[in-house]
């Protein structure tokens, strides 16, 4: 972590690879800095501060480790104090999270990477935001985005952020972005300054209808939203004090331990250090035989990051079916807000094949899952129409849940590119799948399958070729 002035700024920069997280010594060395960089100011040496950071974060939120000791000085709270006051501009380079996003916040104003993401997703973790956030975002974007996005704990990226008047300016360079940004700018009040928003309470009661429907059970997402209600008529001063002790209470209590667990066991997943080194092999094109309620939620999940499916049924009934299935999910995702009518046309005209038949030529793809009906014959004789028919290049999957993926893959001429990826039912939402090795699958094989599930979203996790896997 360091400074330098260039031009007429002070340049701060956070160095705590790999994603800048703060913990008590980051504190305190930023604060030291501040107080160096106030310092020139006063002097006549600098006119602003830039913070950015180095590497691929900004601020990636607090050490969560620190979550079970006694909160340790400088708090978040103090420093963000210290930024009110100063002309400073936050210059985001990449993941402004929690107390990232809080410091962002407190900043005159915010430049943006285009891949940047921002957002406080403390919900998450069973806490609320604890230096400001549910009191200054308000403030900053309006009530009712504002809510969303804490109660949801929803990241955004850059451009979500410019639409809304989360950030200033969208530029490849940040700090050269920063050091152009007009003095004008920096004499606007700061964010503790602006107005209170304005309370809507039909808003607020949908945002509790679906919070209560979606994080069933959890207590942070409804706090989080009395917090950003409280922006609206108390003190702001009083507001900060109850948003700091309920983040500190809830910090303590079971729920958030629980889910520090989950979060931490979930980083803890994924691929060996050896495997995560190889480069996968880049799938855009995939078959997926079996049109059911699985396979057309594979289907359905693999079209959404732009991935091209062929779907395979043994007839025009089966055909018929997973058309449906396809139908009925955009059709849902469209109600749901995930997608546009427009957009989910364009995926039934591009992204989809369907094929029926006892006689079906296989197209050329990148991958091929296979999701029927848990029967070894059936299983093992569509895999030697998939051997004999498809390039080797062609990753061959089973969706099995149970059966002996070696007894599946015997046979193969390839069976190397062999494994199973065993997807959760409903396949499109669930985010967990088992990524099966057999005794000959190779490395880059799980390379390539481990590159997917994180393009999908989910959490994989390598088992072996065991009865029920894990």
């Amino acid at each position: 972590m360091h400074s330098e002035i260039i031009q007429d700024a002070v340049i701060i920069t956070l160095e705590n690879p790999p994603l800048n997280v703060l913990n008590a010594s980051i504190r305190s060395k930023l604060l030291d800095l501040l107080k160096s960089a106030e310092n020139a100011i006063n002097l006549g040496i600098a006119k602003r501060v830039i913070l950015t950071g180095a590497g691929r974060a900004f601020i990636a939120g607090a050490d969560t480790k620190e979550f079970d000791d006694a909160p340790m000085e400088p708090h978040l709270p103090q420093i963000i104090e210290y930024i009110l006051r100063l002309p400073v501009i936050a210059a985001i380079n990449g993941a402004a999270l929690g107390g990232g996003l809080e410091i962002a916040l407190a900043c005159r104003a915010r430049v943006s990477s285009p891949k940047a993401i921002m957002g406080l997703p403390e919900v998450t973790l069973g806490v609320v935001p604890g230096s400001g956030g549910t009191q200054y975002l308000p403030r900053l974007i309006g009530f009712a985005k504002a809510l969303s996005m804490i109660s949801e704990g929803r990241l955004i990226k850059a451009t979500e952020a410019k639409e809304i008047g989360l950030i200033d300016e969208i530029a490849e360079d940040v700090v050269q972005a920063a050091l152009q940004v007009p003095d004008q700018d920096l004499l606007r009040p700061a964010v503790n300054d602006l107005a209170a928003p304005q309370m809507d309470e039909s808003i607020a009661q949908e945002v509790r209808k679906i919070i209560t429907k979606r994080m069933r059970g959890q207590i942070a997402p409804l706090r989080a939203i009395e917090l950003v209600i409280e922006s609206t008529r108390m003190p702001l001063s009083d507001s900060l004090k109850l948003e700091r002790q309920s983040f500190l209470e809830l910090r303590a209590a079971k729920q958030s331990r629980a889910l520090r667990h989950v979060f931490f066991s979930e980083r803890s997943a994924g691929p060996s250090k050896d495997v995560s080194a190889l480069v996968a092999m880049p799938i855009s094109s995939a078959l997926v035989a079996g049109g059911g309620t699985m396979g057309a939620a594979i289907a359905y999940a693999l079209s959404m990051i732009g991935i091209k499916v062929t779907l395979l049924e043994n007839n025009t009934k089966g055909e018929e079916r997973a058309r449906n299935h396809i139908h009925t999910y955009l059709s849902d995702a469209i109600k749901r807000g995930k997608i546009k009518s427009d957009d989910a046309d364009r995926v039934r005209r591009e992204s989809f094949n369907f094929i029926s038949g006892p006689h079906y030529p296989l197209p050329s793809v990148d991958i091929a899952i296979e999701a029927v009906f848990e029967d070894l014959a059936v299983k093992k004789n569509l895999f030697k129409k998939f051997d004999v028919s498809l390039p080797k290049t062609t990753l061959l999957a089973t969706n099995t849940s149970y059966l002996d993926v070696n007894a599946i893959a015997e046979g193969l001429s390839y069976p190397e590119r062999f494994l199973g990826l065993h997807f959760f039912a409903p396949a499109h939402i669930m985010r967990l799948i088992e990524i099966i090795r057999t005794e000959k699958t190779s490395s880059q094989t799980l390379a390539s399958a481990f590159a997917l599930t994180q393009r999908l979203g989910k959490i994989a996790v390598e088992a072996g070729a065991c009865d029920g896997f894990i």
